[in-house]
Formats: C-alpha cells, structure tokens, sequence
C-alpha cells in the first residue's frame, strides 16, 4: 500500500450554521457548505472557510492539488437537556500519495487570514 503524506489543520472560528460561515472548496460551495460537514474532496487547490459575522476567511492554497478531509471538531457537553455535542473547529487534512508516478516529491501550503465583506467577499 502507498504511503500518504497529510497535514491536518484545526481552525477555530464560531461555530455557527450557514448561511454566514461556510467552506469553498476551489472558489465554490460545495453540495453542502456548512462548517459541520464531514467530507473527503479529490483535487483541492484551495478551501476558504468564511466567518461573516466576524468578518474573516481563512483561505488555504495547496501545490499541487491534494486531497482534502474536512470534519468539525467536537467535544461533547452536559447540559440540562442531556449530554449534546459542540463543534469546537474545523479541522482541514489535506494529503498527497508519496512515490510512484503520482506521488508528491515536493508541496507547497500558504494559509491567508483574510477580512471578508459579506456584500462583495
């Protein structure tokens, strides 16, 4: 079996559900943008996670294109209501297979923190 080279990524920002945060994946949405979604994507050459209610994007560039993992991070809390689940992070897992004719020798990952206007983004 190949080996796989990954890096993983946990960014913390609120939480909260769409429509004013939510990932891109190579400039846009996917089927499902939320925050909270647990997805593997072949060819990313960038993800955007958008907090517009803060006012901020993390925007993650990959040389060459990987695969990506993307899953929110959760810890379980005790509430009135019962034990519930809240999402902490988003965790991004980029990866490249290493050897072969399709390996990576060599990768590049720049990470932005960008302001983002909700009108224009």
């Amino acid at each position: 079996m190949p080996s796989r080279f990954g890096v993983e990524l946990n960014l913390a920002f609120y939480m909260g559900p769409p429509p004013d945060r939510f990932v891109e994946i190579n400039g846009e949405r996917p089927d499902d943008p939320s925050v909270f979604a647990v997805a593997e994507i072949v060819g990313v050459r960038e993800v955007r996670i958008v907090d517009a209610w803060l006012g901020l994007a993390a925007h993650l560039r990959l040389d060459p294109p990987g695969t990506l993992w993307r899953f929110p991070v959760q810890t379980l809390s005790r509430s009135e209501a019962g034990y519930e689940r809240v999402a902490q992070q988003i965790a991004l897992l980029p990866h490249w297979p290493l050897g072969g004719p399709e390996g990576v020798s060599r990768l590049k990952l720049l990470l932005i923190i960008e302001g983002w206007e909700a009108a224009g983004g």
